[in-house]
């Protein structure tokens, strides 16, 4: 896998610095009805599909194909079909796993940059069905889709643009009817599905231009309303193979400390006025050192700290995480991959199986009529806490009884969640505790947290009498920021 990017830049010149930094007004529930809902309508929003697809998180990727057999990660687009041999072929163990270890979507590659196609596409013979696999009567891709539903997984699909079988590196112009065909073969044949993935690989400039991203993206839009199309872009450089998702710049899975759920509008998808657009970003990584699986990494994964490390880096900074974990010449992932996968699904599970928050009362600078500083202790995205129009301290403040702080562990990781569905509006934030509620201790502090952010802390903190949030900056001239969660967890250390 490959993804193009030009140019890397994070957009932030909205934000704007609160006067009143923390601890600025007395801690009672005044509830006004009337916060500030962006009435310039300046802070971009999600589509509906955009919002399900970034409160996922976690989506598994997989790297299969004509590769898996030549040991190469990227075809030569000349390789014979029926090298293409996966007789244990087991779509079942791929959901299990990824189902198991709470993965919500997984990304099929149902065409890398070599132009074979796991599903019989009939406008080419470069194809599953051109091997004699299953008496060339094999699909992949349907044999994935079948399980996802069973298992109650998200199925979706990467789709190259790139087809070294077709055109390799020199253009012709028949190519993108033939893409557009292949496409449609896809998003109409396999039911509903919720991402199509376009890659930028070799989408250089003069390709940027032939490729036709807008029918590509209508053909997605007609036929899988629900699915975002997306896959590069959001980097700066004007160039996007999709508005609804971006890419975070780098394969390595981590993401900056800012991250706006925005980017600059782009040649290919342009938007009114200039006006940045709502594009949440990804983070792709693979558990191998490649894409494909090759026999030589099966003892080279990755482990389990770094993976949790990743996590944090990646879903922790307002991304989502795209895990790659290829599937071997069999059709099946690895023991070794399973059981590493399997390892992070449990110390995630444990690490939010106890929310120390969940036990105090609450009390805030402000509040607007039905959205009281109490929906952050509520693990339901869609109920939150909103400021009132004017409040310049913006605080919410936890207040834990003798009872909680005796019977409880110490924490080491604040949860903060926004609520989206109104932008992602807070720029700058501090978190801080206190034994009387008058001398204040900064535990952590950071910049943007849109679908989460967590921090780490350096060492294990019992729980105090006080824990107080305070937004000190927010984006454009919106003062009403809208907090969904407050989370206090404990991560086993590694």
């Amino acid at each position: 896998m490959m993804i193009m990017g030009l140019g890397w830049q994070f957009i932030s010149p909205w934000l704007v610095v609160i006067v009143c930094w923390s601890h600025c007004a007395a801690n009672s529930e005044d509830v006004i009805s009337g916060g500030d809902p962006d009435p310039a309508n300046a802070i971009p929003r999600p589509s509906t599909r955009q919002l399900h697809w970034q409160r996922k998180e976690l989506i598994m990727f997989l790297h299969f194909g004509v590769n898996t057999y030549t040991n190469r990660e990227w075809g030569l687009g000349n390789e014979n079909p029926n090298i293409f041999q996966p007789v244990n072929l087991n779509t079942t163990q791929w959901v299990e796993t990824a189902k198991g270890a709470g993965f919500k979507e997984m990304i099929l590659v149902a065409k890398h940059h070599d132009g074979f196609f796991l599903y019989p596409n009939p406008y080419t013979n470069h194809s599953v069905q051109f091997s004699s696999w299953r008496d060339y009567k094999g699909d992949v891709a349907a044999d994935f889709v079948k399980s996802c539903r069973e298992l109650g997984m998200e199925p979706a699909f990467y789709l190259s643009p790139w087809d070294r079988h077709f055109y390799n590196m020199t253009w012709k112009p028949s190519y993108n009817a033939f893409y557009e065909k292949t496409e449609e073969w896809l998003v109409t044949h396999y039911g509903q599905f919720y991402e199509l993935w376009w890659d930028g690989a070799n989408a250089v400039p003069n390709r940027t231009v032939l490729y036709e991203w807008d029918k590509f993206l209508a053909i997605l839009r007609a036929n899988q309303p629900d699915a975002v199309g997306g896959g590069c872009g959001g980097t700066g450089g004007g160039f996007d193979c999709g508005p609804d998702t971006a890419w975070i710049g780098n394969e390595g899975g981590t993401a900056p400390e800012t991250v706006w759920s925005w980017h600059a509008p782009s040649l290919e998808f342009p938007s009114p006025d200039n006006k940045p657009i709502y594009g949440p970003y990804f983070c792709d990584v693979s558990i191998r050192p490649g894409w494909f699986w090759h026999e030589s990494q099966n003892n080279n994964l990755k482990t389990l700290a770094q993976l949790v490390d990743i996590y944090f880096k990646s879903v922790g900074h307002n991304c989502n995480l795209q895990l790659n974990v290829p599937p071997n010449k069999l059709g099946l992932l690895e023991d070794g991959d399973v059981q590493r996968i399997g390892e992070f699904g449990a110390y995630l599970e444990k690490m939010y199986s106890k929310d120390y928050a969940t036990g105090s009362t609450v009390t805030t600078s402000s509040g607007v009529n039905d959205h009281p500083g109490k929906n952050v202790l509520d693990p339901d995205l869609d109920t939150y806490w909103q400021a009132a129009a004017g409040d310049q301290a913006m605080e919410v403040t936890l207040e834990f009884d003798e009872g909680e702080r005796a019977t409880n562990m110490p924490f080491n990781v604040i949860m903060l969640q926004e609520y989206l569905p109104e932008g992602q509006r807070i720029g700058q934030h501090t978190v801080s505790m206190s034994a009387d509620g008058k001398i204040w201790k900064q535990l952590a502090s950071g910049s943007t947290i849109g679908q989460k952010r967590l921090h780490r802390l350096t060492a294990d903190v019992p729980l105090p009498k006080y824990i107080q949030f305070s937004v000190t900056a927010t984006a454009f001239n919106v003062t009403s920021p809208a907090l969904a969660r407050i989370g206090l967890l404990r991560a086993d250390p590694l």
